[in-house]
Formats: structure tokens, C-alpha cells, sequence
């Protein structure tokens, strides 16, 4: 099948790049838009959301159906939109983005969905609402967020109008699969199974559209399997990829109609089996064929009669099995089955005799049995109600009528988990309560017990694990404090006030608010005080005096304060300080200028303002011209200017060369698909008249149909078919009237 494929065509929705650049993200890319529902207000809806196939928060949305999600860069995404009542949506988003992309400009615009969720049908096969419906991604040649339509509103609505015709035809299979015989049901599970393996050979082998109808024709024989549902969603997926609408529809036609062909000429050959399964395969594409379904019914009408003997010694076989493994019921249903199909048999009659004189031996024991199935029926309704003791007390009764029973153990145990469980949440919850108290109260030694006994019940909880990290810094810091504290009595005690200071300043550091810290630091700033007030004021001075000279203006301002505060009074401390606010205020004002210039200029850039920008950076090496920044800024500025020139011309002229390839190849396929269907159509038309010349008039019928299926403009081949039935009609009345003479 690999001649119908063809490429997808992308659809790409541009982003508009004139969008407020306040409204871009830096860290992600934002996809926003507006949730609507066919009926009432899309509130209470939400999105599900997934980022490398790791669960996220759930997205809500309000009634206005309004959402907006940043999703961050270099992940997987899947954006599925939900709301109860609804058939769900999902979406993919890719933001994986070149780190030189990032790294130079990594602000894109919003990205706008909107989504349509359609009202759910109940009862029916929502599978199809598991596929993708659209993808984002990043393209390099537009240097922006893209995406690619899977499926539009329309395509959405025709999958659920074929769900729920596939619903009423599952509904319709089901009711004749319940009245099927157990050979039947085993001749399916083989046809089920054939197809399967067929499907998978044809899927392998890339024939996608034959394994489409393989694995539909299977999901009818067992609509309740999994597999083939997920595997025909799957190509529906893939087909809706790579092949046009038109010509999908097109292609499954074909398909059909060599369906059709080979189902009868296995029926012709009497292979009953081979046939049901063309024409089931044929089914799955036009379930409604009138033809299609007549041929059915008359296979199954015969194998219908092949499998009557075959059923009836395979119930004889079941039921003898059912006995030796004493399952008495099931026996005397199946020897009940075997009577009906063969009343006059004498063996399954003995059977059914033999049973009910086991069942009635068996009766003796089922009080035991009844009391064992209540106490377990107990026992699940206390463990539904989540009354865990009560259902224990239950599951334990049951044990004592049944030793060593597996259902009644497994249960036992389970609920001794859960029961332990409990009592591990409350110890812990405890052991927590107590830790905060204590912690509030400042009982740090306390609290942490209580923390490390909660994290004994449950390791990995982060509270309390966060909480312990932080009791032991606390403690950590307490007896630091202490430590300085010894220390800086001692060098006290020796009069050693520099060291002692020292020491109490980084006790201070630790509690401000120590008295006897504070006290002592006082009593050592008294005692250096007395202590050579001129030489420290001199020493200072000339510090500061030096600084200024090196225009260290800030230190010598420090120095300066430290003269002062020797000798609050003298006027030179002073006067030097005043000076250097003065010169501080004047390079305040310099730096502020050139910086206000710069974050304009680097603003201007960002907004690819190329000429204002550079006027700007221009402005700034004015204010500051030993700065090499502002000039490297305009030679870049330069050089992007002359680039973008470049890469305007060089994409207008690839966007003219590719529409005129386009335009050119797509007359080419229109032209080639016009004649293919003229040559079909002339192929049918033929063997058509062909067929009819030999009176052949039900396969000649068959290949107008096919004619008409090509080309329903042309009245020809309907005018053929109308002759044709006309001749069938008074072929069959003709017979009916030879028959009648006979009789």
C-alpha cells in the first residue's frame, strides 16, 4: 500500500512578531487561549498537563474559559483539556529551543489555541479522543514557535459520528456474541486471533490501510479486547500524517472493493472462514453494505451447520471435564446445552443424573460454604466503609471456616497494613504537633526529638527533615555563642580589651540583643577610650589624609569618621568629609548618567531599535569615554544591521523559488491523479461490459458499482446497473415460474 502514501502537508501558524514584548517570556514559552463547549460554560473545565511524561498540577479555568500556561524550555509537553461532560483534547508542545537562540534573544511571543470540546455521547468508544489534535515546536527557518494541525473541528466531529456508529454495531455484535455456543465462541477467538496476526504482519510491512481494517475487523469479533483499539487509533494517527483526506477516502474505497473481490472468491471456493474474514475486513470500512451483509449471514448460517456436531461432542468433552474437576453447575449447564442441540441423545441425559445426585451429596456442606461467603461479604463492605477492625474481625472469621484460605489471608494482611499504616500517620502526626509546640517555645533540644522520631515513621517527608536541618544550625549557633562569649571574658580578664572586643563583637553578631555582650563591649569602648585619645585621633588622620590623596574616597571618608568619633569637636575631620561628599556626588551623577544611558541603549537593543540604540550608546561613551562598552555595542549593532539586510534578501528569494516548485509539482499530481482515474474508470468500464456481454450480470453489476465509485458524475454505469437489476428480476421471476410448473 505504499504507492497511496504521500507526504503531510504542515500546517504553520506564524506567530505575529509585532506583539508587546512586556507580554513575552524569558524563562518558557507562554500558549494561552480560550476553552469553549458546545453546551453551558466551559467553567469548571481544566488542563491536564505533563512535562516529559511526569504528572503536573491541573490547570483550572474559569467561566470564561480563559487560560494561560508558561511552560519552561527544553521539555515535552502534553497539554490535555478537560472538562466533565466533554470529549477531551490534547495538544504536544516541544520547547526544545538552540541554546544560541536562548542565549541571544529568549523572549517569544505567546503562543494562541483556542480549543472546541465537543459534548461527550455515553456509551461509546472514546478512544479517539486519546490522539494528538495538534503540535508545537520550534523552527529554525522562521526563527519562531510553529505548529502542526493533526485534526480540525470537522475531522473531530466525523471521528465521533463514527464512534457512535461503531457503538450501535458493537452493541448489535455483543447481543449475538451472548448467544454464541462455546465451539463458536472458540472458532471467533481463532478468527480473532488470525486476524491479529495478519494485521501485525501487514503493520510491520508498513500497509498501514490493510492493517487498519484488520485490526477493525478483529475489534469487532471482540469488542471488549484493547489491543486493537489502541493499535487503530494509532494508525489513524499515522494515516491522518501521511495521506490527504481526499485521497484516504480514495485509497479505502480501493481497499474495499479488493476486499469484496477476494471475500467472494473464497466463497465461491466454499473457504466460509477465509471469506467472513474479507468480508468483515470489507465491513469494517462500509459497515452498512447491503451486499457485504447478506454475504455474511449466509456463512454463518452454514458454518452455522458444519459447527453443530462439532459443538455438541466439544460440550460432551467440557462436560465430562467439569466433573472430574467437581464443578458440578457448570456441568449440568453444558450437558443442559448439549440436550438442546441434540434432544434425543441418551448420554447427556445420564450425565445430568449422575450430577444432581453429586449436587445433592454436595449440599451437606454448604452451610459451611454460606458462612464462609458472608463473613467475606462482611468483611469488604467494613473495609469499604474504611472501618478497618471491624473488617479484620470479619476476613478472620472467614479463615476459621476455610484454613489456610488465600483470599481470606491475602485480605488479613492487607488490612493489617492499612491498619498500621494508620496508626504510623497518627504517631507521626503526633510526634509533629509535639515538634511545633516545642519549636514555638523555642525547646530546640525537644522539638528535635519529636522531628527525628516523625522522620523514624516516614524518611522522606520534607517539613520535618527541613525542620531538623534547621534545629541543628539553631543549636549549632547557641553554643558558638557561648564560645565566643568564654573567650572574650578571658582576654577581658587579662586585659587584653583589643581581643576581647573582637570577640564580643562576633558573640553580638550571633545576639544582639546579650546584655552582658553589650555591657562589656561598652566597658572595653570606655577603658581604649582613656587610652591615648591623641595619638589614635593623629594616627587616624593621617590614614585619611593618605587615602584622600590615592582618591580612595570612601575609606578615607571611614577614616575620617574615625577621627571624629576619637574627637567629636575638631573642625578638620570635618571639613574633609563635606569635601568628599562633594566629589562622591558629582561621580554619583556621572555613573547614573552613563548608566540611565546604557539600560536605554540595552532596552532599545532587546527591541531590535538598532538606530536609536546606537545614538544611545553613542550618548554614553560621550558621558564616560574610558568605557570600551558603548563602542563594542555600535560595531555589533553594524554588523546586525548589514546581516538582516543579507538574510531578507536571501529568504525572499528561496520563498519565489519555493511557491514556484510548489505551484509545479502540485499541477503535476493533479494532472497524474486525474488520469489514474480516468484509466480506473475506463479498467471497470470494460470488464464491466465484458462481464455483462457474457451475461456474468452480478460480477458485471459489481465493476459498474466500481465505475460509479471513480467517476459518480458519469450515468452510464447507473444506467447499466438499473438494467442489470431488471434482468435479475425477470431472471428470478422466470425461475420462480419454472418452479412453480415443476411443483
Amino acid at each position: 500500500m505504499k504507492e497511496f502514501y504521500i507526504k503531510i502537508f504542515i500546517v504553520l501558524l506564524v506567530v505575529s512578531c509585532s506583539l508587546n514584548v512586556n507580554a513575552q517570556r524569558a524563562n518558557g514559552l507562554a500558549v494561552e487561549g480560550r476553552i469553549a463547549v458546545e453546551e453551558g460554560s466551559a467553567e469548571g473545565a481544566i488542563v491536564q498537563m505533563y512535562q516529559d511524561g511526569q504528572r503536573l498540577d491541573n490547570y483550572g479555568v474559569g467561566g470564561d474559559g480563559r487560560y494561560n500556561v508558561e511552560l519552561n524550555w527544553n521539555h515535552k509537553f502534553e497539554l490535555i483539556f478537560q472538562r466533565e461532560g466533554n470529549f477531551q483534547q490534547k495538544i504536544v508542545v516541544e520547547t526544545a529551543v538552540p541554546k544560541a537562540v536562548l542565549a541571544t534573544d529568549p523572549k517569544f511571543p505567546p503562543f494562541p489555541v483556542d480549543i472546541n470540546l465537543f459534548t461527550e455521547v455515553p456509551g461509546i468508544d472514546n478512544s479517539f479522543s486519546e490522539n494528538t489534535v495538534l503540535k508545537i515546536f520550534y523552527s529554525p527557518s522562521v526563527d519562531n514557535f510553529v505548529s502542526e494541525l493533526y485534526y480540525n473541528d470537522a475531522q473531530i466531529k466525523r471521528l465521533i459520528d463514527q464512534a457512535i456508529l461503531q457503538g450501535e454495531v458493537v452493541d448489535k455484535n455483543a447481543d449475538y456474541m451472548s448467544k454464541l455456543t462455546r465451539a463458536e465462541l472458540a472458532e471467533l477467538r481463532k478468527e480473532y486471533n488470525e486476524l491479529l496476526e495478519q494485521a501485525g504482519k501487514e503493520y510491520s510491512d508498513e500497509k498501514f490501510l490493510a492493517a487498519l481494517d484488520g485490526y477493525k475487523a478483529a475489534s469487532k469479533i471482540l469488542s471488549n479486547e484493547q489491543f486493537p483499539k489502541d493499535r487503530i487509533a494509532e494508525i489513524n494517527d499515522l494515516l491522518g500524517l501521511i495521506m490527504a483526506a481526499e485521497e484516504l477516502d480514495k485509497a479505502k474505497l480501493e481497499r474495499f472493493n479488493t476486499l469484496v473481490k477476494e471475500g467472494d472468491l473464497f466463497f465461491v471456493q466454499t473457504a466460509y472462514t477465509e471469506a467472513r474474514k474479507s468480508y468483515n475486513r470489507a465491513l469494517s470500512i462500509k459497515p452498512f453494505d447491503e451486499y457485504v451483509n447478506e454475504q455474511l449471514k449466509k456463512i454463518a448460517d452454514l458454518l452455522q451447520k458444519q459447527l453443530q456436531d462439532e459443538h455438541y461432542l466439544d460440550l460432551i468433552a467440557q462436560g465430562d471435564k467439569a466433573i472430574k474437576e467437581r464443578l458440578y453447575n457448570e456441568a449440568l449447564g453444558v450437558f443442559n446445552n448439549a440436550l438442546e442441540i441434540k434432544p434425543n441423545e441418551q448420554y447427556p441425559k445420564n450425565k445430568i443424573a449422575e450430577i444432581n445426585g453429586l449436587l445433592a451429596a454436595q449440599q451437606k456442606d454448604q452451610e459451611k460454604q454460606q458462612n464462609y461467603t458472608d463473613a467475606m461479604f462482611e468483611g469488604e463492605k467494613q473495609f469499604t466503609k474504611q472501618f478497618y477492625d471491624r473488617a479484620l474481625t470479619s476476613f478472620q472469621n472467614a479463615l476459621s471456616y476455610r484454613p489456610g484460605d488465600i483470599k481470606a489471608t491475602r485480605r488479613i494482611e492487607e488490612t493489617q497494613k492499612i491498619m498500621k499504616g494508620i496508626l504510623d500517620q497518627m504517631s507521626f502526626d503526633k510526634f509533629i504537633a509535639d515538634a511545633d509546640r516545642a519549636y514555638k517555645k523555642k525547646d530546640y533540644p525537644e522539638a528535635l526529638t519529636n522531628y527525628e522520631e516523625a522522620l523514624a515513621l516516614f524518611p522522606n517527608e520534607t517539613r520535618a527533615k527541613k525542620r531538623v536541618d534547621e534545629i541543628n544550625e539553631i543549636l549549632y549557633t547557641e553554643r558558638s555563642f557561648a564560645e565566643f562569649v568564654t573567650q572574650a571574658d578571658k582576654q577581658f580578664e587579662a586585659k587584653s580589651y583589643s581581643n576581647a572586643k573582637s570577640l564580643y563583637e562576633k558573640a553580638l553578631a550571633i545576639n544582639s540583643s546579650d546584655k552582658h555582650v553589650q555591657d562589656q563591649i561598652e566597658a572595653i569602648n570606655l577603658i581604649i577610650a582613656q587610652q591615648g585619645v591623641d595619638e589614635q585621633y593623629k594616627q587616624a588622620i593621617a590614614a585619611a589624609d593618605d587615602l584622600l590623596a590615592k582618591t580612595d574616597y570612601s575609606n578615607a571618608k571611614d577614616k575620617y569618621n574615625e577621627a571624629l568619633g576619637i574627637k567629636p569637636k575638631e573642625k578638620y575631620p570635618k571639613d574633609k568629609i563635606d569635601e568628599i561628599d562633594a566629589v562622591l556626588v558629582a561621580i554619583t551623577k556621572t555613573n547614573r548618567d552613563y548608566q540611565d544611558a546604557i539600560t536605554k541603549a540595552d532596552r532599545l537593543f532587546e527591541q531590535k531599535n538598532y538606530t536609536n540604540a546606537k545614538t544611545t550608546y553613542a550618548d554614553a561613551g560621550k558621558i564616560k569615554p574610558e568605557e570600551n562598552y558603548p563602542s563594542e555595542m555600535i560595531s555589533k549593532i553594524d554588523g546586525l544591521i548589514a546581516e538582516e539586510a543579507r538574510l531578507l534578501a536571501q529568504k525572499e528569494a528561496d520563498e519565489k523559488a519555493r511557491l514556484e516548485a510548489a505551484a509545479a509539482a502540485e499541477a503535476t499530481r493533479l494532472a497524474a491523479i486525474q488520469a489514474e482515474k480516468d484509466k480506473n474508470y475506463a479498467d471497470a468500464i470494460t470488464r464491466a461490459d465484458n462481464l455483462f456481454n457474457e451475461k456474468n450480470y452480478e460480477n458485471s453489476r459489481t465493476e459498474y458499482r466500481t465505475a460509479l465509485d471513480v467517476k459518480p458524475e458519469e450515468t452510464y454505469p447507473q444506467q447499466r446497473i438499473d438494467e442489470i437489476g431488471n434482468l435479475l428480476a425477470q431472471l428470478s421471476a422466470s425461475q420462480k415460474a419454472y418452479e412453480d410448473a415443476v411443483a
